[in-house]
């Protein structure tokens, strides 16, 4: 069964009857009407009014003086000295155990002290006037970021809850939508922290990780990994998102320590029809069907807005229909073909080049939750393969999704791939076997790997961040070095083990 080209088309007629929520946001953007009580060298200071402390983002610990702007404060104390308005003040040496007694007294005549930190990671600060943050719709809110340099971006957004665990865990996960304005919700690209331009960004809140750098670093290796890819000429499809740790503040609270990030998406990915005159597709394996484990071939049915058996369309997304057709006939070829036309056709289905590095990369890093479900498949067109790709990747490195610890091993593969290691197609085990041995000389070293989570944990430690973290959310209260000792001896053990794997195989 071979369907080019199906598309469902679907009218849907909203009718809601609310009251705007924009009436209730009494600002705009512009830092002139930021709810900082004050500036240290042109950066808001960012309050948590329940526990009493401040926080400031720098580029480094050591000396400091900072030029004190009063904002909502009429006075302001430092450590019992009154410092005034538009002066400086000299801080000597500051680092993440150091913190400075603020004491102000605000335009309504409420005096109240406070703990002023420094730290080495950017702060976001999202005001909203919500009893609560849900899944959908994205609500009005504004944004907040200032860079440890002290850039500041200060924008109109939406907000939302985002991910599955959001719905379970107190600490959630949020999708931001930069928007031009409250009144129209147009969408407003924008550049932050040497991220590609886009409007939508992730807060990923790193709550069941224990060492809450997983998905970071699995990021970074296979950015790495493609990298290596473009340099030696293997076909790849460049998709590893970059992120920076942030410390989070909601309205006049601390919410602790989150990954800000870019999402996998078809303009990140060079697919969409205005930049390559070609209809491309992404779709989106969000949950286990016998279609993402390319088990077996579920009936098309309803089109349930861009979803089909643990499938959503992410790209071309449009509320006239979506096109099914090429996921599905890929998916048919995988489970339906008979051997030998699988050998002869599936290198014009799959992208080998990339399908052997993904292995590879979901192997390295333990994913066993990323195969048939927290993966990507894009192609530029109906006409040409698909591209396999890597996505959300907590459950890795020695713990599972709840954060049990397993391995190291056994090897991950789904019903894809064993269909392509059973019938060997173009020498796909030696190719395999080579690729392996390739990156295991350098990027993929257990040196490498381990330094990859030590210089984000250093980082972590360094800035206070995980301290402050574990006191907001303590019942999940972590050890990351300990973690990092877990961490160390399971690369290595885990290393050895794909080492002993690969060398067997024939």
């Amino acid at each position: 069964m071979k369907i080019h080209h199906l598309k469902i088309s679907i009218l849907i007629i909203v009718v809601f009857s609310l009251q705007s929520c924009f009436e209730e946001m009494p600002y705009a953007p512009g830092l002139e009407d930021s709810s900082a009580l004050f500036f240290i060298n042109n950066k808001p200071v960012f309050e948590d009014s329940k526990d009493g402390f401040m926080l400031l983002p720098v580029e480094k610990y050591g000396p400091f003086k900072g030029n004190i702007t009063l904002n909502k404060a009429q006075e302001l104390y430092i450590n019992n000295i009154k410092v005034k308005n538009n002066s400086e003040y000299n801080f000597k040496n500051i680092d993440h155990h150091k913190s400075f007694t603020i004491t102000l007294v605000k335009n309504s005549g409420d005096k109240k002290s406070y703990d002023l930190f420094f730290t080495l990671l950017p702060v976001v600060k999202i005001e909203h006037s919500l009893d609560k943050i849900y899944s959908e719709p994205k609500y009005p809110a504004k944004f907040i970021l200032v860079s440890a340099c002290g850039k500041i971006w200060d924008e109109c957004c939406g907000i939302e809850t985002r991910g599955g665990s959001s719905s379970v865990v107190p600490k959630k996960s949020y999708g931001i939508e930069i928007w031009e304005d409250f009144s129209s919700e147009k969408n407003k690209n924008i550049s932050v922290l040497d991220m590609y331009e886009d409007d939508d960004w992730i807060l990923d809140a790193v709550y069941r990780d224990s060492s809450r750098v997983r998905n970071r670093v699995s990021f970074d290796v296979w950015s790495k990994i493609q990298a290596d890819a473009l340099k030696k000429g293997y076909d790849t499809q460049y998709s590893a998102i970059k992120g920076e740790y942030v410390e989070l503040f909601l309205n006049d609270g601390y919410h602790g320590l989150y990954c800000f990030s870019e999402r996998v998406e078809a303009k990140m990915l060079n697919i969409k029809i205005e930049q390559t005159g070609q209809q491309g597709y992404l779709y989106k394996s969000e949950s286990w069907s016998d279609a993402t484990r390319f088990i077996s071939l579920p009936d098309l049915g309803v089109d349930d807005q861009g979803h089909w058996s643990g499938w959503e369309q992410k790209y071309p997304k449009t509320a006239g229909g979506y096109d099914w057709g090429p996921l599905y006939d890929f998916t048919d070829f995988a489970v339906n073909s008979s051997d030998e036309e699988f050998c002869k056709e599936i290198a014009n289905r799959l992208v080998l080049d990339q399908a052997i590095d993904f292995l590879i990369f979901v192997n390295i890093v333990h994913g066993g939750d990323n195969v048939g479900k927290n993966i990507f498949l894009s192609t530029t067109s109906d006409k040409e393969p698909f591209y396999i790709l890597p996505w959300d990747l907590d459950a890795t490195w020695g713990r599972n999704w709840l954060g049990e610890k397993i391995g190291p091993g056994p090897f991950i593969k789904f019903e894809l791939y064993n269909r392509i290691f059973n019938n060997n197609p173009e020498h796909f085990r030696k190719r395999l076997k080579l690729r392996y041995a390739e990156l295991r000389k350098d990027v993929l070293s257990t040196d490498a790997l381990q330094n990859h989570f030590q210089s984000y944990i250093d980082l972590l430690n360094k800035s206070g961040a995980v301290k402050r973290d574990n006191n907001r959310w303590p019942e999940a209260k972590t050890n990351i070095q300990r973690e990092m000792v877990y961490l160390s001896n399971w690369i290595h053990g885990h290393g050895e083990y794909l080492d002993n794997y690969f060398r067997n195989i024939d």
